[in-house]
């Protein structure tokens, strides 16, 4: 069942894609040396799927200098099929990707700038991938623990730690679990998302504004964990410079204020 959006409204678009305003500011990219199981080899091999090799992730300040809008969730299989034709699903790893109108899209980084080049032909304005930098920052909305619920992930907070029973995944409709403090839902766990960046390293030394590594690029930033995978992989932190299946995205619309919204509405969740 969708929550409620609560105290924080969002503006939606013409298929209905919700999207949060997050205000720029300034905090800690990366993790210290000591959060939670990092990295990720010292944890025992038990959950399916996981990716388990680590990439460096030290922490680092990083100045956000403009506003931007974020997909208060991820892009689901009816909004895709608005903007791409019909959504078929895929098979990876043996588990077969459920259809449903409300679950997150399973696809590759080139299918999802595809995806915003449409809707960006589609509305007449700028639709794109988040910056590895801003999904962190998005997600970790204020925190400055592992994840955004505090130190722990629970079961009661995301979709992650989920076997395939059947032959299916066990991926969560969008919204079914609460949402951070800036009004986003599924920053841990449910799908992979990428970001419009590739891998870079980062340097703990000197503050970056408004950092962003290649976009051509061999390997692609995901963020977030999914459905199968363990805490650790859900962290706030957390880079994944490969694909590896179970990969979905969410949008961002970067403007400088409420002064372009001529057809967009509040939600109606």
């Amino acid at each position: 069942m969708r929550r409620s959006l609560g105290a924080r409204s969002g503006i939606s678009n013409s298929i209905g894609l919700v999207r949060m305003k997050i205000e720029p500011g300034k905090f800690l990219m990366g993790s210290p040396d000591n959060e939670c199981t990092r990295p990720a080899e010292q944890e025992p091999l038990f959950w399916p799927f996981d990716d388990h090799v680590s990439e460096r992730e030290p922490q680092h300040q990083v100045q956000i200098t403009r506003p931007f809008f974020i997909g208060a969730t991820e892009v689901t299989q009816q909004q895709w099929a608005a903007v791409m034709g019909n959504y078929e699903g895929r098979m990876d790893y043996g588990w077969r990707m459920p259809l449903g109108p409300d679950l997150p899209v399973e696809v590759t980084w080139a299918q999802a700038t595809e995806f915003c080049a449409r809707l960006t032909a589609k509305e007449h304005r700028q639709y794109r991938l988040p910056t590895e930098a801003e999904w962190e920052y998005a997600c970790q909305a204020g925190t400055l623990t592992a994840f955004n619920t505090g130190q722990v992930l629970t079961a009661d907070y995301a979709c992650f730690g989920k076997a395939g029973q059947g032959g299916t995944c066990e991926v969560a409709p969008v919204a079914s679990y609460p949402p951070n403090h800036w009004g986003l839902y599924d920053m841990h766990g449910n799908v992979w998302e990428w970001c419009i960046d590739g891998k870079r390293d980062y340097d703990s030394g000197v503050q970056k504004v408004d950092p962003i590594g290649p976009i051509p690029s061999k390997e692609h930033v995901a963020r977030g964990g999914a459905w199968s995978s363990s805490p650790v992989n859900c962290r706030s932190a957390k880079r994944k410079c490969q694909s590896s299946g179970e990969n979905g995205f969410r949008i961002v619309w970067e403007v400088s204020g409420f002064g372009d919204l001529d057809g967009d509405s509040l939600p109606d969740w």
